[in-house]
């Protein structure tokens, strides 16, 4: 135990420390640990959530087709036309859920890769700050805790945890309501928006 516990502490101190990258740490790590016989590699192939994974790379191409076939231009147009008149705390409130909604869809890599450029665009079309509109977009990739399918490491937790859709559907919208209202705090208090 001693030695899983060091080889542990040692790869997170790395990536904590900014020596390695985290993924890096990590994955070094987990090599360590099969080279010392702490685990076999059939229990790290086990260990491994590939549903998730699957899931994840999957929406890489989705992103890619919503970009090529202009349906991501075609949203951003209907989203600027929607929240024009909203002002610029309108526009970032709309993106900012309509970033969370897409992330539950597509996941937050995905939707943070089709939606910022629209958030740039739209901070030019109603002349505020883009910093805060491309801030709406990313933190609203990573505070869709309705579903765990808003962020990978929520479905990371799901299996080990028992977790069911309806667990982070009756904890997370409440934690997403709280978020929303912090962030749209933040954006008028850092950027006057």
């Amino acid at each position: 135990a001693w030695l899983a516990i060091s080889i542990l502490a040692i790869s997170l101190g790395l990536g904590a420390a900014g020596v390695l990258p985290v993924a890096v740490a990590t994955l070094a790590g987990a090599t360590f640990m099969v080279l010392c016989g702490e685990i076999t590699m059939n229990d790290a192939y086990q260990s491994i959530d590939w549903k998730m994974i699957l899931f994840v790379a999957g929406m890489f191409p989705l992103s890619i087709a919503m970009q090529t076939t202009g349906l991501a231009q075609v949203i951003g147009n209907a989203l600027i036309g929607f929240s024009a008149s909203l002002g610029s705390l309108g526009t970032a409130a709309t993106l900012l859920i309509a970033t969370i909604g897409f992330s539950l869809l597509l996941g937050g890599q995905t939707t943070g890769m089709i939606l910022a450029p629209i958030a740039i665009a739209a901070s030019s079309a109603i002349d505020t700050d883009p910093r805060a509109m491309a801030m709406a977009v990313a933190i609203g990739c990573s505070i869709a805790f309705i579903s765990p399918l808003g962020h990978p490491s929520l479905l990371l937790v799901m299996g080990p945890g028992g977790y069911t859709f309806r667990d982070y559907a009756r904890l997370g919208a409440s934690l997403t309501i709280i978020a929303i209202l912090v962030t749209l705090a933040g954006l008028h208090w850092i950027w006057n928006i």
